[in-house]
């Protein structure tokens, strides 16, 4: 079974994503290069896609045609989602699940990953379940306890330390779909610049 690794730059743009809109459901994706291997997974890159639209809606899916499509261009591939629920819960949601099959089906691939992190645990826990999903019958597995790989603690305190103090870099790493569609210069897709996550 693999095992996933989160970069400084996905662990960043994921935990501000679902820090800056603590009462929503937010989704995103998580990216690896190409070639990664099977059994150990190097998350490079987390690219938000929502946080209204978090139900099978068409806005949901024009997000995530757009984002397949933009991936492809870059050498990365999809290995997954990242996902925060409403409620205070790390379960893998019926609606989640249904989003995960979906986008497994459409990259094409047996199963992917979803990490889930409890939104209102923030700032004082950051932990992710990992879920793996498949789109056969035998539908969802939650991983084990270190399945997912998010570096020291203290790269951990360091983020959360950061989206408490309202950083700039933390709305541009959150930047989505949703927030493109009420503000078009925003560049939803673009890359985190690397000097953002220097230092951690």
């Amino acid at each position: 079974m693999a095992s996933y690794v989160l970069s400084p730059a996905a662990h960043f743009t994921l935990l501000a994503h679902v820090g800056l809109h603590p009462t929503s459901a937010v989704l995103g994706l998580l990216l690896a290069s190409s070639s990664t291997s099977n059994e150990s997974v190097e998350v490079t890159r987390a690219l938000p896609l929502v946080h209204h639209w978090t139900a099978l809606t068409p806005q949901l899916d024009v997000s995530i045609a757009l984002a397949i499509q933009h991936v492809k261009k870059t050498g990365l591939k999809i290995v997954g989602l990242y996902a925060a629920n409403e409620a205070t819960g790390d379960e893998l949601s019926p609606m989640v699940e249904r989003i995960a099959k979906a986008l497994a089906s459409s990259t094409q691939q047996a199963d992917v990953l979803v990490a889930v992190l409890k939104p209102r645990a923030l700032p004082s826990s950051a932990h992710l379940t990992g879920y793996r999903v498949s789109t056969s019958n035998s539908g969802s597995k939650q991983l084990g306890l270190n399945a997912i790989d998010t570096g020291a603690e203290t790269r951990t305190v360091s983020i959360l330390r950061r989206l408490q103090a309202g950083t700039q870099d933390a709305k541009i790493a959150a930047s989505d779909w949703d927030d493109h569609l009420e503000d078009t210069s925003i560049d939803w897709l673009a890359p985190l610049p690397a000097e953002v996550t220097a230092g951690l």
